[in-house]
């Protein structure tokens, strides 16, 4: 699963973290393909906000569409990011290696910015242009710290009862969010 998956590949950086020093290791674990993929993954599928205010500073054409100067717009990650006609039919779906290219025969894959889909706007979680977040660097290499220390060290699940997402200022659980964790031998 991927679980599995990802520990096989954070094992070779942890088991040399000691020798390497923490600077590198973490260095080396934030460009692993796969924590990367499921990373991106993840943000898709629940962007931490689910829309945002924006508003027009000049008239436009959208799709056909006059947009005069002055009109407030409410872009939505969540949408966007679960589109069909940018991510396929599965778009609703947990699929990390839709992030991953393969490079040829015998070849570790390697990320992609697009993760399959049709556009470059189509991954909308941290927005885009001029007015983009500022901390996506900080946001997503922490992510990918948080990921490989929590992979490492536990085996982790889902509780019986589903979540419901409560999208306010940002996108949260409504009734809480029960996780399992048990812990994994050492490696």
């Amino acid at each position: 699963g991927t679980q599995t998956g990802l520990r096989d590949e954070i094992a070779p950086m942890m088991s040399i973290a000691e020798e390497l020093g923490w600077d590198e290791t973490i260095a080396r674990i934030v460009r692993i393909p796969y924590l990367q993929a499921v990373s991106h993954e993840s943000l898709r599928l629940c962007p931490p906000v689910a829309a945002v205010r924006r508003q027009t500073t000049r008239s436009s054409t959208l799709l056909g569409y006059k947009i005069p100067k002055g009109t407030l717009i409410l872009p939505s990650p969540w949408t966007v990011n679960r589109d069909t006609t940018h991510w396929g039919p599965d778009a609703t779906q947990f699929r990390p290696k839709r992030w991953l290219e393969t490079t040829g025969a015998g070849e570790p894959p390697k990320s992609t910015a697009r993760g399959g889909s049709s556009g470059k706007h189509s991954f909308l979680t941290f927005l885009h242009g001029p007015r983009n977040c500022v901390g996506q660097v900080f946001a997503t290499t922490q992510l990918l710290i948080t990921v490989a220390t929590l992979v490492w060290k536990f085996q982790m699940g889902m509780g019986e009862k589903k979540p419901t997402w409560a999208q306010e200022i940002v996108v949260k659980p409504r009734e809480g969010l029960e996780v399992i964790l048990k812990p994994v031998a050492a490696s």
